[in-house]
């Protein structure tokens, strides 16, 4: 029963965390200097033995699994996206050895293994936190970015054969409509929307430490000026579980 009422003021909470978070936006017409697409890689190579609200364990691979993964997903942007800026946000506690295998794959690599807040919600029973405490910490250092678009993608993912930029829309949020919300391992956010996207992730985070997840919140609010729903993301991998995704 607390864990309802827990949630259910998380998800009534959203509209005003929303409210605060308000900036104007930016102009879509505006020049681009960076003159290239982002990529941001979520990454949590080591997950700690804490528990999650929904599932006995955080994962079912090893360090060395989820590091194979996660190059993989680099790989996968350098063979679709050549010209991208790959920043990696990683929050677990790594090797020496796998944090310079990690340097040399990645134009950036943002650790977050020092930051006890960040520790904090990465072992929260809502794994989507820690994600969105990453997110909304590197949100901030790219509003002096003019990047083309913007995509997130969770580490271990790739994009595969269908992937296409021509796909993604360049004056609104690009996201793929699944099993009722919104799917987080890969959408785009243009340049344009890059305040707006500050908000959104602040709604998320919010209403996450009260177990709501990040697909239901962050979408939530924007109107259909300002999202478009895909049919087809182009990316695939094995989620935590195992099981094989493709979308």
């Amino acid at each position: 029963m607390y864990a309802k009422i827990k949630y259910k003021l998380g998800v009534a909470a959203v509209p005003f965390v929303r409210l605060l978070s308000r900036r104007p936006p930016l102009a879509c017409s505006r020049r681009i200097l960076l003159n290239r697409d982002v990529f941001l890689v979520t990454s949590t190579i080591a997950p700690s033995e804490s528990p999650l609200a929904a599932l006995p364990r955080r994962s079912s691979f090893s360090a060395d699994e989820r590091l194979d993964q996660t190059l993989g997903s680099i790989a996968s942007i350098r063979a679709k996206v050549p010209g991208a800026l790959i920043v990696l946000l990683e929050n677990s506690d790594l090797s020496a050895a796998h944090t310079r295998v990690l340097q040399n794959a990645v134009d950036w690599l943002v650790l977050f293994d020092r930051d006890p807040r960040s520790i904090f919600f990465r072992d929260h029973s809502n794994r989507g936190v820690g994600e969105a405490y990453m997110l909304r910490s590197i949100h901030d250092v790219l509003r002096s970015f003019d990047y083309r678009l913007l995509f997130k993608l969770s580490g271990r993912y790739r994009l595969s054969e269908r992937f296409s930029l021509d796909r993604f829309p360049q004056d609104r949020f690009g996201f793929l409509h699944r099993d009722g919300v919104a799917s987080t391992r890969l959408y785009s956010v243009p340049a344009c929307l890059h305040n707006l996207y500050g908000r959104q992730l602040a709604a998320a985070f919010f209403a996450g430490r009260f177990g709501v997840s990040i697909e239901s919140t962050i979408t939530r609010g924007l109107t259909s000026s300002q999202l478009q729903w895909l049919d087809v993301l182009g990316v695939n991998g094995h989620m935590g579980g195992g099981q094989w995704l493709d979308e």
